[in-house]
């Protein structure tokens, strides 16, 4: 019984301890995440794209497009979480929260800080300070003052600095760990081939619409139509009349005759008469 109880003991300090591991695994963010996350609003910091689904070892967003020739779905970028991917910083401190978007260039294309910590830096960051890192590059060296300009001189000192480096090594620390693990040259093989394929499809629609143009100017509007129809009736009774003028004339023609034959005929049947009326005359006596 004894035994019993202690192999019972020992097996549930087992389970307890591996369950202990697990969640300090979920803290670091170093398993796949589960299926029913709340969604990010990953359209702030990549906008344009369509997003799969929260996953992956390193948790991350895909922000994707469909190649119009495979149907594939084509990465383009990834949207992810700082606090996903870091659980402390370089000064041993729980990272910022930061939402981060990046391309397949390895560039930090927008980023949107979440939450406050009881550091509460961000309201007292100088705006501009935190727009040069849109578009920077994890090539750049991401150094506080030399590559990146420091605070305004009237946010100086060592507190606030500190605060300024932890967010650069932040936002460069995660960005690093999903550019090495996910963007691979399979990944920017299939996005050189969806530009192909994007320049393919658009030629070939421009193609058809000029072919498409081209036929319908060849093809009379129906204004046309009517107007070449009403043309025809008009050229044809224009062509009726010029005829029927043309026939009359003829007849006219054809009916007179010359005036000298005309004046001879007169003076014949003007002799004829004369000489019946002599004849009359004579015979009355």
């Amino acid at each position: 019984m004894k035994l019993a109880f202690l192999f019972l003991s020992f097996f549930i300090f087992f389970l307890l301890a591996i369950s202990g591991s697990c969640l300090e695994e979920v803290r670091r963010g170093e398993v796949i995440v589960p299926e029913k996350v709340p969604p990010l609003p990953c359209h702030e910091v990549l906008p344009g794209y369509a997003f799969s689904e929260k996953t992956g070892f390193y948790p991350h967003v895909r922000a994707y497009k469909i190649d119009p020739v495979t149907g594939e779905e084509v990465t383009f970028g990834f949207c992810f979480l700082s606090t996903d991917l870091i659980s402390e910083d370089a000064k041993k401190l729980q990272p910022l929260k930061i939402l981060i978007g990046m391309d397949l260039d390895r560039r930090i294309v927008n980023f949107k800080i979440l939450e406050e910590n009881e550091y509460k830096p961000y309201l007292l960051f100088d705006l501009g300070w935190l727009d040069q890192i849109k578009g920077k590059s994890l090539q750049d060296p991401w150094e506080y003052g030399v590559d990146v300009e420091a605070l305004l001189y009237a946010y100086k000192g060592t507190y606030w600095e500190n605060l300024a480096i932890r967010f650069l090594e932040n936002i460069k620390s995660s960005s690093e760990k999903i550019a090495n693990m996910y963007i691979t040259d399979e990944v920017l093989d299939k996005a050189d081939a969806y530009a192909l394929h994007r320049n393919q499809v658009d030629l070939s629609r421009t193609v058809a619409n000029k072919e498409q143009t081209r036929l319908t100017q060849l093809q009379p509007s129906q204004d046309e139509s009517v107007e070449k129809v009403f043309d025809e009736k008009i050229n044809q009774l224009s062509d009726s009349q010029q005829e029927n003028k043309m026939t009359g004339n003829v007849v006219l023609q054809s009916s007179s005759l010359p005036k000298e034959t005309l004046f001879w005929i007169f003076l014949i049947l003007a002799l004829l008469g004369f000489v019946a009326l002599l004849v009359f005359v004579l015979k009355s006596f």
